[in-house]
């Protein structure tokens, strides 16, 4: 960790080197970003400037250029001049993201535009948006993507019941005094099915799904209503407190659907339909009802709290006692109307997607991500009463999301339980479309279908839904929507401007590289160079990867 760092700092000092007092900036980005995304600050610009393999004169051309760009002193059209750059909207993207993360740390770029970047540094956006908005697009479809979550569902039994015995287990073995809190991490490339696997999930529990995606993104599926109060615009002075109240009006809602009447009387089937249909966002239609009633109680409880004693700092960043007890009363009484006999020993499963954007997102109070503050929340549920959250992720580091206890923020408000439950990565989805016979022939064995078939099972859903509206054009979509998830951009790149994980990303399906497992590059591969997760020791620290085959068939 200790060396990590330090490399880390090197890397930075040297791409910044012009910078007024470098190493004080630097610790000034990690306090309010975060060690990871100093990290991939590090790594884009590397990349970008092919810094590594550039001489001492190209780099101090460099190092002179950035100092003035990011401090606004020369325009994005001089910076593309000095550095002499093509104008490449993928790299124009990076400088602008880049240049405004070293000004303004504590902002989150990713819900702003290019011109609305360039205008807080005080440039001008005009060249900029020509050569963004110049740069070629992938033509998604999302009619396409949504009837993948509804086509008939592969390898049930070898995917869906271990994860739901895992998951059962987990929530019998919740102790506060033993764990952080009750939840877990699904750990899985991009297109592998995870959301559809909370999908089937909801045919056996209670699936309460958020998908936390950003603001204003057409990725699918949509982003939920009800991501607003988990992601408030405007942060809470009792993040904590709001938390627990969100999870004590969605406990609320649960219980009063599965008390009602009409429900109450049906088989556990039946229960579960009715329930997905209820509250289950997957597609673009708003879950009206379910996103008013959380809504409403979650208002009525902060009018309730207001009236409350005045809280202490140990209530703010630990939860006070008074919310605690309505949280507890609340998983209770859910816990009552859900017959054992039906629902087993887990009832309810709060499945958060897109869930790295709780990291993005930091208490300026107590200076740790929104994620630590909702696990805190989510500590104070007692065990024994079904109730498990699970989250997923793609484009995150493992060790966000599970991270080791030197790695963890709020560990140090703990007093209880600091055992993680294991991250799920054995979900066996890679390849479940690849034909049982054997190829016939030459023509079959390179047949875009049957390309399509190997890794994860995205590519042939869409490729096949491609084919039945725009034929001629399936093929190549499909190929620049794998490219895309394999480089982790949405353009190609010649070999000397390649990152290393995505040179490990083009090769690893053939060469299958091994690598430390302790290795960084692992878990970045995972997250975002659609590798697959084969194995995670039980510190987190060290994991394996393997390059699925698909992507370099596609792309070659």
């Amino acid at each position: 960790m200790v060396q990590e760092a330090k490399s880390e700092l090197e890397r930075f000092l040297k791409l910044h080197a012009q910078h007024g007092n470098a190493e004080k900036l630097f610790y000034h980005l990690e306090k309010a970003a975060g060690s990871e995304k100093v990290h991939q600050h590090n790594e884009e610009l590397y990349s970008l400037f092919d810094f590594k393999h550039a001489d001492s004169r190209r780099q101090g051309v460099v190092t002179v250029s950035w100092d003035l760009f990011t401090t606004g002193s020369i325009s994005l059209e001089a910076l593309i001049k000095m550095l002499r750059l093509k104008a490449d909207g993928q790299k124009i993207k990076t400088l602008i993201q880049r240049a405004h993360f070293v000004r303004f740390p504590e902002r989150h770029a990713s819900e702003l535009t290019e011109a609305e970047m360039l205008a807080q540094l005080g440039l001008s956006s005009t060249s900029a948006k020509q050569i963004v908005d110049a740069s070629p697009k992938i033509d998604w479809s999302t009619e396409i993507i949504q009837q993948g979550f509804d086509a008939e569902y592969q390898g049930h039994d070898l995917i869906v019941i271990p994860t739901l015995e895992t998951l059962r287990r987990y929530a019998g073995q919740w102790r506060e005094d033993a764990y952080e809190a009750p939840y877990t991490s699904i750990i899985s490339p991009t297109m592998s099915g995870k959301t559809r696997l909370l999908k089937e999930l909801a045919k056996h529990v209670c699936v309460v799904y958020i998908c936390l995606r950003k603001a204003g993104s057409t990725g699918q599926p949509p982003r939920s209503d009800l991501a607003r109060h988990f992601i408030p615009e405007k942060g809470q002075l009792n993040m904590i407190q709001h938390y627990s109240h969100l999870l004590i009006a969605i406990l609320k809602t649960v219980y009063d659907f599965f008390k009602r009447p009409d429900i109450s009387t049906k088989s556990l089937e039946d229960q579960l339909s009715e329930w997905f249909d209820y509250s289950f966002q997957i597609k673009s239609t708003s879950k009206v009802e379910f996103n008013t009633k959380v809504e409403y109680k979650l208002n009525n409880l902060k009018t309730a709290s207001s009236s409350e004693l005045n809280l202490t700092y140990n209530d703010i960043r630990l939860g006070d006692l008074p919310t605690r007890n309505k949280l507890a009363t609340a998983v209770s009484d859910v816990d009552e109307i859900m017959e054992s006999e039906k629902h087993g020993n887990l009832k309810v499963l709060l499945a958060i997607d897109e869930a790295s954007n709780l990291i993005d997102h930091t208490d300026r109070r107590l200076h740790i991500p929104y994620f630590s503050l909702f696990r805190q929340a989510l500590s104070t549920i007692p065990s024994s009463m079904g109730f498990f959250s699970v989250f997923t992720d793609t484009t995150s580091r493992v060790a966000n999301l599970n991270p080791t206890l030197d790695r963890d923020p709020s560990s140090r408000f703990h007093g209880r339980g600091v055992d993680l439950f294991a991250p799920i990565y054995k979900i066996s989805t890679l390849d479940v479309f690849v034909p049982k016979d054997k190829p016939s022939s030459w023509n079959d064995l390179l047949s875009p279908e049957r390309l399509f078939s190997y890794g994860c099972p995205f590519y042939l859903l869409y490729f096949k839904g491609a084919r039945k509206i725009k034929p001629k054009g399936a093929v190549q979509t499909t190929a620049m929507i794998a490219q895309a998830k394999l480089l982790f951009k949405t353009q190609s790149a010649s070999p000397g401007v390649l990152s290393s994980p995505q040179c490990f990303a083009i090769l690893g399906s053939i060469i299958q590289t091994r690598l430390s497992l302790h290795a960084p590059i692992n878990s970045e591969l995972i997250a975002s160079h659609a590798a697959h997760c084969m194995f995670i020791d039980s510190e987190r620290n060290d994991c394996q990867r393997l390059s699925p085959t698909v992507c370099l068939c596609i792309c070659s």
